[in-house]
């Protein structure tokens, strides 16, 4: 069976009546995941986040984890270890790029 689209219609919420009706056109067939169409959003790389890391906190890069993917809010954690034994934690926004907070630990393990 084909789709036809659907009907939009507007209810009175004191009496229930039909107030107002238009027609929505049939929604489009979905994406190919294999061309990369579609409304899942794309990260940014490990490398990326990395990067955007150094750029706010110069060092060496320690170790990168992405989190948060589930709960619409992804980032990474960027740990950056400096010349001087302290360690950065730089929060990077997964879809951005934007850098959320700098953390920095101060004792040497």
């Amino acid at each position: 069976m084909k789709d036809k689209g659907r009907e939009q219609w507007t209810i009175d919420p004191y009496n229930g009546e039909k107030q107002s009706s238009k027609t929505l056109e049939a929604s489009s067939p979905d994406p190919d995941p294999t061309k990369g169409e579609g409304t899942k959003t794309s990260f940014l790389s490990e490398k990326e986040a990395g990067q955007k890391a150094l750029a706010k906190v110069p060092g060496e890069v320690d170790d990168i984890e992405l989190r948060g993917t589930n709960s619409g809010n992804p980032y990474y954690l960027v740990e950056i270890d400096l010349d001087d034994g302290r360690e950065a934690i730089v929060q990077v926004n997964a879809i951005s790029g934007a850098i959320r907070s700098v953390t920095w630990d101060d004792e040497e393990d």
